[in-house]
């Protein structure tokens, strides 16, 4: 499959994954957590769909933590309200399209940090 048309389903699969409209913009430079709000369980599911979807093997070092933050629990939403707690408070890596692109022409799920 050529390029172009890749990252077409890549475009057409988030979409659907997160129940954006048509005519929300996304470009490979487009940052999952910081943008598109994927973080903690949808972190999961998302990556667990991708996984199917695209057929992609998954390697053993393979780890989302080190790129989402975990699900935010009433007390902590509430505190970051008030700007006294900081979500952010571990330092996240940033992962974009491009990163998923890229996991879908090599065939599989890997941490980039080990590649």
């Amino acid at each position: 499959m050529n390029e172009d048309l890749l990252i077409n389903e890549l475009f057409s699969f988030i979409r659907k994954q997160l129940k954006l409209p048509n005519s929300f913009k996304l470009s490979l430079d487009t940052y999952l957590e910081k943008e598109l709000n994927v973080y903690g369980d949808l972190a999961d599911d998302f990556f667990y769909e991708l996984k199917e979807h695209f057929n992609l093997k998954v390697d053993n070092d393979f780890n989302l933590d080190g790129y989402f933050s975990p699900e935010q629990n009433f007390v902590q939403l509430s505190l970051i309200s008030l700007r006294i707690y900081n979500k952010k408070s571990k330092n996240y890596k940033d992962m974009n399209i491009r990163q998923l692109l890229l996991y879908i022409i090599e065939g599989r799920l890997y941490s980039p940090e080990f590649r």
